[in-house]
């Protein structure tokens, strides 16, 4: 018998982005975004062209909550034009790739 694996194709993820305020402070805002799970190879091909190249790729959905997910294009090319947005997004997708817990 070979070795089993639980194989995960889509995930919902908890992200905090960090958003500039007055005096040189930041607010956090916490928001979910649906990945599509993405093999080691995927990755390093789908990098090689990118940060944008690889927004577009993994990010199915962005919502306040899990229950409100949009998967407009439209609202993903939104958000993702705001770096702060994006690095945090990459950040948790990160997260996802290796298996680490979010800690929200």
């Amino acid at each position: 018998m070979g070795f089993k694996f639980k194989r995960v194709n889509e995930i919902t993820w908890p992200v905090t982005a960090d958003v500039p305020q007055d005096g040189g402070k930041t607010e956090k805002h916490d928001f979910f975004c649906r990945f599509r799970y993405i093999t080691r190879s995927e990755f390093n091909r789908i990098q090689a062209l990118g940060e944008e190249a690889l927004m577009r790729h993994v990010i199915v959905g962005i919502g306040e909550t899990k229950e409100d997910i949009d998967t407009a294009e439209e609202t993903i090319r939104e958000v993702t034009e705001v770096p702060y947005y994006t690095s945090a997004i990459y950040q948790a997708f990160l997260k996802v790739l290796i298996g680490a817990e979010a800690k929200n």
